[in-house]
């Protein structure tokens, strides 16, 4: 169990190098500093300052692979090791053979790659004929403030589920100061590209804006059983309500028949806020007076948003709004002329991957077929033993399975 506020670890070489004793160390930096302005250094390189000290020292968590490919900063074409990182998520570089992980991605970049702050939908604008496979912005790494795990996860616009598969192993009460990947790049779904498209595969709303921009939530969706499994198929939104009631259908009476007739608005009310009804009857698209719930898989069939997120919605959305609902925990999509694969666990055992029981999943049904086609002429540059490591792994983070283009492949997948 890790816990909070424990005290910083600090390895034998950080000690060596910045560990110096209080007292000797007052009376010896300025000394240093003089030499420091002599030789042309920063000050800061003498005697760093508290934050950059523990930066130095913090521990780092283990990156598989596909982690280490999303958060590399790739040099720009004709640079060195030094030149600046590209922010953006096409300059993920191909992560064959596994490269070197640096201590930690530079925080200017992350910080330039965050969307705007109170933006909670990540917008990209696009031309209705020439809407991107991908959007948001390349994976950045924060430090856990200690705060549970749902509560990290709604702060960086994600859900439960999506940030632990992207750091594995991680607990709902991640120690203060410990690394945390955040995804913010998303494949689309295959499907319609206008109105509202809820992805069951990876618990994600889609919503595509007549201006052409593309705003994405996570959302919670029902549990997979006979009864509250939310469905898949083509509806619309038929009715919009502020501070809605709520009234329990007769299968939740049946399963619990101690809940109340209705629950007024108020704190205790299930759909919070704000409530967009389907052409399904029952079904909705609403907020929660859980938040901690977003991101999983535990509604009886409706869709529950954040509250600040349906607020959004609900006020960028007018009656009539198609609202189309799939199922693919497998994407992909180009950027720039790469083509990158988004893998997470089917539906069906999301929930119980989340928690380390992560059985051997079969490759998805005619995944191989969908590759081809999707890389078109482009096929000789798929790298399959990158699609098994993202099929593995099931990170849901966007992963590049295609190689350079100047490189010679075959274009037949192994058997």
């Amino acid at each position: 169990m890790e816990r909070d506020g424990g005290p910083t670890t600090r390895s034998p070489a950080g000690q060596a190098a910045w560990a110096v004793p209080r007292r000797r160390g007052m009376r010896r930096w300025p000394v240093l500093l003089v030499l420091a302005i002599a030789f042309g250094l920063p000050a800061g390189f003498i005697m760093p300052d508290a934050g950059q000290l523990k930066s130095m020292v913090l521990p780092l968590p283990e990156l598989s692979r596909a982690e280490a490919a999303a958060t590399l900063p790739l040099p720009e074409p004709g640079g060195g090791p030094g030149a600046a990182a590209s922010a953006s998520l096409a300059a993920m570089p191909l992560p064959m053979p596994a490269p070197a992980v640096p201590a930690r991605p530079p925080r200017e970049t992350r910080v330039a790659s965050m969307p705007p702050p109170g933006e909670r939908g990540i917008g990209r604008p696009a031309g209705p004929s020439h809407l991107p496979d991908l959007i948001g912005t390349q994976a950045y790494w924060i430090e856990s403030s200690g705060e549970p795990l749902t509560r990290q996860a709604r702060d960086n616009r994600m859900g439960f589920i999506e940030m632990v598969l992207a750091n594995k192993g991680v607990n709902n009460q991640p120690r203060r100061g410990r690394q945390l990947l955040v995804s913010a790049a998303h494949i689309l779904p295959p499907g319609p590209r206008n109105g509202i498209v809820v992805n069951l595969g990876d618990q994600r709303l889609y919503h595509f804006r007549e201006d052409g921009s593309i705003d994405t939530y996570p959302v919670a969706i029902g549990k997979v059983a006979r009864s509250t499994v939310t469905p898949t198929g083509a509806t619309a939104v038929t009715l919009k309500r502020r501070r809605p009631t709520w009234i329990p259908t007769a299968d939740m009476r049946r399963r619990n028949p101690n809940l109340p007739a209705s629950v007024g608005p108020g704190p205790h009310n299930p759909m919070g806020l704000f409530a967009m009804n389907l052409g399904w009857a029952g079904y909705r698209i609403h907020g929660t007076n859980e938040p901690s719930s977003i991101g999983k898989i535990v509604s009886s069939g409706c869709i529950r948003m954040y509250p600040e997120d349906i607020e959004a919605l609900f006020e960028k959305t007018p009656t009539g709004t198609p609202v189309a609902i799939v199922n693919e925990p497998v994407k992909l999509g180009w950027e720039q002329g790469e083509l990158y694969l988004e893998a997470h666990p089917p539906m069906e055992v999301a929930t119980g991957w989340a928690r380390g029981q992560r059985p051997d999943l079969p490759e998805p049904a005619n995944l191989r077929e969908r590759i081809g086609r999707m890389a078109g002429p482009e096929a000789g540059r798929i790298a399959w033993d990158m699609v098994k490591q993202a099929l593995d792994e099931r990170t849901g983070i966007p992963l590049r399975i295609t190689r350079p283009a100047a490189a010679t492949m075959v274009a037949t997948p192994p058997t």
